[in-house]
């Protein structure tokens, strides 16, 4: 769990089945890399979401500043 956040990226590659998520959102764990698409947002992409990903122990976060 995403401890008391549940940010929402822009794309998520998760591990397969895809069954797996039809009764919950995919755990850190389940989790190989987020991408953020960023223009407006892009201080909060890179402070404040890289620290919750961090902490959630998320392998891999990309932030792609248009």
């Amino acid at each position: 769990m995403l401890f008391d956040s549940e940010p929402e990226p822009d794309i998520v590659i998760a591990k397969l089945p895809l069954e797996r998520y039809d009764n919950r959102h995919p755990y850190p764990e389940d989790i190989e890399l987020l991408i953020e698409v960023s223009d407006t947002t892009l201080k909060y992409d890179l402070d404040t979401k890289q620290k919750i990903y961090a902490l959630a122990k998320i392998k891999e976060y990309w932030v792609i500043h248009l």
